[in-house]
């Protein structure tokens, strides 16, 4: 038969003591990789000096700022004992991190720009209020008159295939 509830669930806790083990052997060995990373740097920048157009500077010792946050996230990230948070949090500090180098408008520029978008859609919105005006207008007389119907349309054709030759078919002379 099949398996009864306390195998499933030593099953699953195996599975997930399993995973810790490989996590933490994981961690182990990037701190290792880190640390061996650190003292190699740590002995040539201390000794090394940058020359940029004849004037010598110092290399920085310190860890620069975004440094810091990726190894401040990949230690969060560690610190989850569910992947999936840890892979939650690291999406939404890359998205932080997104946000802070976006530049936003200032507050007139805002307000310039909402009241284009405004207008334009109210543009829009009259000129599309219009055609179906029309349309409605020339369907109903579709229903009384088929004639006129048929003379508007060929009216319409005609003025459009103009305006189309004049302005997108006819090369420039």
């Amino acid at each position: 038969m099949g398996k009864s509830r306390n195998d499933e669930l030593n099953s699953i806790d195996e599975n997930q003591s399993t995973l810790r083990a490989e996590r933490e052997a994981r961690r182990k060995r990037r701190a290792i990789r880190q640390s061996k990373r650190d003292s190699d740097s740590s002995k040539s920048t201390s000794k090394r000096e940058d020359i940029h157009d004849g004037a010598v500077t110092a290399k920085k010792e310190s860890i620069t700022l975004n440094a810091k946050a990726a190894e401040e996230q990949r230690e969060r990230a560690n610190k989850s004992s569910v992947p999936i948070i840890g892979g939650a949090i690291d999406y939404m500090d890359g998205v932080r991190a997104e946000i802070e180098k976006v530049t936003w408008p200032t507050r007139e520029e805002a307000v310039r720009l909402t009241r284009i978008v405004i207008l334009v859609s109210i543009a829009f919105s009259i000129m599309l209020g219009l055609f179906d005006a029309i349309y409605g207008l020339w369907f109903e007389l579709a229903v009384d008159d088929e004639l006129a119907f048929l003379g508007i349309g060929a009216i319409i054709v005609a003025v459009g295939g103009g305006f189309s030759w004049r302005f997108i078919l006819r090369e420039e002379v």
